[in-house]
């Protein structure tokens, strides 16, 4: 149940003026993303009297069963005939859409994302810290998430391991993903699931990976009619492409991915790219949608254990993209997951 919904103000002493508001509300809904987005909480405000409409900016503090929730901002209020208020409020990884231009040295994921709250005002804790050094980078007019977002990806590309960003209360925390809950979570048809949708997609898969790295010979006289696309000379141009061919070209059929060479990468470096990258594309796509009973540490970034009974299915520490929790008389939650390593929708 709600144990605590209260709309707070700052006064000019800088103490905090509350207005409880939990037994007006209905519609309630916390939805947490891991694509970069806000968590947000939405409800109305149903006074009978009155409408109250909270200012903008004003502080939003939820807690469900004495266990603090949700610290937010309000950023909308919309008010009806009827006098019905429905608000909307993010959590402080709003404030992380704000831009900037940043050259930032060479350093850890979390020396990035330490930079960037700082920059921006937010407040955060690093729960794990990351070891791997991303390369100094040029970020011009770039969003705070995209800041984070790209140390986050190279780090996952460098080592295998991803990080997340999740809100806690009145923080925002840079985390191993998928997050350990607390207890072993099984979710299945016969106990705590009410519905499902599963899929297996190969659409953005390759089996075969090209590295390829393109060569002019300057030396040569380039001719006046025979030429590219792209500008560049055939008499004068070649290219060194080094191959890796995955296990289920026989099942899929051949899907050919090219990409280019990193830079002065030698043949043994291009071999190697072209194994790493296969290695991340050669695997079909599994993603899981499911309704199932309430459970507040069910956020985008955890993972959870599933059991699916009517066809034979069981994942574990499978990781949530999106979570949507309905609280009311019937606590609910709707779930977005990913099935599998290749489980972040951006992760290439």
């Amino acid at each position: 149940m709600i144990t605590k919904l209260q709309i707070l103000k700052h006064d000019n002493g800088g103490a905090r003026i509350g207005v409880e508001i939990k037994d007006m509300v209905k519609n309630l809904k916390w939805v947490t993303d891991l694509n970069y987005s806000a968590g947000e909480l939405t409800f109305d405000i149903v006074n009978g009297k009155d409408p109250i409409i909270p200012a903008m900016g004003a502080i939003v503090d939820f807690a469900w069963d004495n266990k603090d929730i949700f610290w937010g901002f309000v950023f909308s209020a919309e008010c009806t005939s009827d006098t019905t208020v429905s608000v909307k409020a993010y959590d402080f990884e709003r404030y992380l859409k704000s831009e900037g231009s940043v050259v930032f040295q060479s350093g850890t994921l979390g020396d990035r994302y330490s930079n960037v709250c700082r920059r921006f005002g937010v407040p955060f804790h690093i729960k794990e810290q990351p070891t791997y050094r991303v390369p100094a980078e040029v970020c011009d007019g770039k969003t705070g998430f995209d800041m984070i977002k790209s140390a986050i990806d190279k780090t996952y590309s460098a080592t295998g391991e991803m990080y997340c960003i999740v809100a806690n209360h009145m923080y925002i925390e840079l985390r191993r993903a998928p997050i350990p809950t607390r207890t072993l979570l099984v979710i299945d048809t016969q106990n705590t699931m009410s519905d499902y949708t599963y899929s297996e997609s190969i659409d953005n898969a390759a089996n075969v990976v090209q590295v390829v790295q393109k060569n002019t010979d300057n030396s040569q006289t380039k001719t006046a009619t025979a030429t590219s696309d792209t500008g560049d000379d055939p008499a004068t141009t070649s290219f060194t492409i080094a191959s890796a061919r995955g296990n289920t070209i026989r099942t899929w059929g051949q899907i050919v991915k090219v990409v280019n060479a990193k830079n002065k990468a030698n043949w043994a470096q291009m071999v190697q790219q072209a194994n790493d990258e296969l290695k991340k594309r050669n695997i079909s796509e599994r993603k899981l949608t499911l309704d199932c009973m309430g459970d507040t540490s069910l956020i985008a970034g955890a993972g959870a254990n599933v059991k699916i009974k009517d066809f034979g299915k069981t994942w574990t520490n499978c990781p949530i993209l999106k979570a949507t929790h309905n609280f009311g008389t019937d606590y609910t939650c709707s779930l977005e997951m990913k099935v599998g390593t290749k489980w972040q929708e951006n992760s290439l």
